[in-house]
């Protein structure tokens, strides 16, 4: 088993004073692909300056909220690895052929994974517990309620077109939505009602389904959205609409309530956005545009907030935002 490193970075941002500062609610973890490293931007602004390096291809990363674990999944090495809070690798998953999403369940600590032809589902200590093919490009996301799992498969390039489904705990289908998507390749659930905002890249759209299956709400009139991220607080959804150059937040009832327009995204340096994630205590987003390697985060007033020195990152793909109290 790879044993993978703690690394000193410097950087232009405040640094901690502790190496081994406790994991705060609000920590960011960024993904730097090009750099096979993940780095902690911690809530108050700081940046850890241990890395955790040594990857070939990081690509996507998720915290346990019950126990602040962190999973990385490495795509050219076809590994997934899982640290505690103490950053000591405590697990390896081999075999994982081309991740592209990682979802925990926070009741018992396993972890979906969304892969290049099959999802599969792995206990807390990394044993598989389920596979299943016939799916392209997975992506998922775990109900943490009631550990349901909902999988997008984006299909062969629209022919035949893409669906979602619903899994249960131990994998049985649930249900299938086969019409209305091109090629779904991102997905994220809403705990409160169990509904789900979907991406469809091809389809320049995002759509909302209810826990049943049924269109509830549609974003049309995008140019290839790349990301969608849902705040549990209030049930809206900010939406990288990467060729447009902008990020706009929608109600549950897919109503476009905020705007950060291009002309203020590329303000900042902001071409492409590839990437949303939200910040659910406080409502601000981090951004990714990965084409010119800027990292930046929005308040929710959608002010610029924290940026992240380009010099430092190779190409960052993903962050992953710690939301709840450790218990």
């Amino acid at each position: 088993m790879k044993t993978y490193t703690l690394i000193l970075i410097g950087l232009m941002l405040a640094l901690s004073g502790a190496l081994w500062a406790q994991y705060q609610i609000g920590d960011a973890w960024l993904v730097d692909q090009g750099a096979g490293q993940i780095i902690r931007i911690m809530a108050g602004n700081q940046i850890d300056p241990q890395a955790i390096s040594g990857f070939k291809q990081p690509v996507v990363a998720a915290v346990n909220p019950k126990e602040w674990s962190l999973w990385i999944a490495d795509s050219a090495a076809q590994v997934i690895v899982k640290f505690d809070a103490d950053k000591k690798q405590v697990a390896t998953i081999e075999g994982i052929k081309t991740p592209s999403s990682i979802s925990i369940d926070p009741r018992d600590g396993s972890i979906w994974v969304g892969m290049e032809n099959s999802v599969a589902k792995y206990s807390a200590d990394g044993k598989r517990l389920f596979k299943m093919g016939g799916v392209i490009e997975a992506y998922v996301s775990v109900n943490p309620k009631d550990g349901t799992c909902w999988v997008t498969d984006s299909g062969k390039s629209g022919n035949p077109p893409g669906r979602v489904l619903k899994l249960s705990p131990d994998g049985s289908q649930l249900l299938v939505v086969d019409k209305g998507f091109t090629e779904p390749k991102g997905v994220t659930v809403n705990p409160t009602d169990g509904s789900v905002w979907v991406v469809d890249s091809q389809g320049n759209q995002v759509v909302r389904l209810d826990a049943n299956g049924r269109v509830v709400a549609k974003v049309q009139g995008l140019n290839f959205p790349s990301s969608v991220s849902l705040n549990p607080k209030d049930g809206t959804a900010w939406i990288a609409d990467m060729q447009n150059g902008r990020l706009i937040k929608v109600d549950p009832n897919g109503k476009i309530i905020q705007e950060i327009s291009q002309q203020m995204c590329s303000s900042v340096g902001i071409m492409f956005p590839t990437f949303v994630t939200v910040d659910p205590n406080d409502g601000g987003i981090w951004v990714i545009d990965q084409i010119i390697r800027q990292v930046l985060k929005f308040d929710a007033t959608g002010k610029p907030k924290i940026q992240i020195p380009r010099q430092i990152l190779k190409r960052p793909s993903f962050v992953t935002v710690s939301y709840m109290e450790k218990r």
